[in-house]
């Protein structure tokens, strides 16, 4: 899953590995980012009928119909596809990417996008679990 803020652009790229808790998933990772209105544009996968349930603060949920060729609603600028873009440039070059570490790699890259003139320090100033 990939979330985009919309005022600041930061990018979070979420990997799940089944889709049976989903819900509870996404509230443990992304509970604390969301603070007042919440706006979700997503296209029209039944899995994102369960956001709801896992978010509880969503005011509106639009969805864009990708089967009637539809690309864009309202504010929704494919911002998501956007940074799909770069996703599947950098993840071309490994040549395929176990899943146990596509995480990591997904978090790197939003690392890249994020602080894109100022990643190194943010970098070396991380802690990595162990």
């Amino acid at each position: 899953m990939t979330l985009v803020a919309r005022r600041t652009g930061q990018v979070l790229f979420l990997v799940f590995e089944n889709l049976r808790d989903f819900p509870q998933k996404l509230k443990q990772r992304v509970g604390n980012l969301i603070a007042g209105e919440l706006k979700v544009f997503t296209d029209e996968c039944s899995i994102y009928d369960s956001l709801r349930e896992g978010l509880g603060v969503i005011n509106s949920h639009e969805r864009v119909n990708h089967s009637e060729r539809e690309f864009a609603r309202c504010e929704h600028v494919n911002s998501c596809e956007n940074r799909h873009g770069f996703l599947r440039a950098y993840l071309r070059k490994y040549r395929g990417v176990s899943f146990r570490w596509l995480q990591a790699y997904l978090d790197f890259l939003a690392l890249l996008l994020n602080n894109r003139w100022g990643w190194f320090p943010e970098l070396i100033s991380t802690r990595i679990p162990r």
